[in-house]
């Protein structure tokens, strides 16, 4: 039993370190409680780019995910290009973050999909 219980704690400890949503270099689940996830269609396409606002210095909304600061990337560094959202979204909630609220926000002539997500509390 004791082996058992102890297997399962290992488990759980290897699954959480490994559970990753890298933006700047920076792990959202070490630096974050709450994060906006912006999608954006710019214009001539009509694929979403997707990139999150945690609180980070320079972050600028009309770049779009021009910039490594914004972009995000999962565990094993492979970055969400334009067209990820569907896929972005589902590794978000994967990693223990759930959406609480939706907007849409202005960007120049654009309108953006903004979701805030939170951690969920264990």
């Amino acid at each position: 039993m004791k082996k058992l219980l102890t297997l399962l704690v290992l488990l759980g400890t290897t699954s959480a370190v490994s559970a990753q949503i890298m933006v700047n270099k920076e792990d959202l689940n070490q630096v974050a409680d709450s994060f906006e996830l912006y999608a954006a269609i710019k214009p001539f396409t009509t694929e979403e780019c997707v990139f999150i606002d945690y609180g980070q210095d320079k972050f600028r909304p009309n770049n779009y995910d021009l910039k490594d600061a914004q972009a995000i990337y999962d565990k094993d560094g492979n970055k969400f290009n334009k067209g990820d959202y569907r896929k972005a979204i589902k590794y978000i909630e994967a990693q223990g973050w759930k959406a609480t609220d939706k907007r849409v926000k202005k960007i120049g002539d654009i309108d953006v999909n903004v979701t805030i997500y939170e951690k969920i509390k264990e």
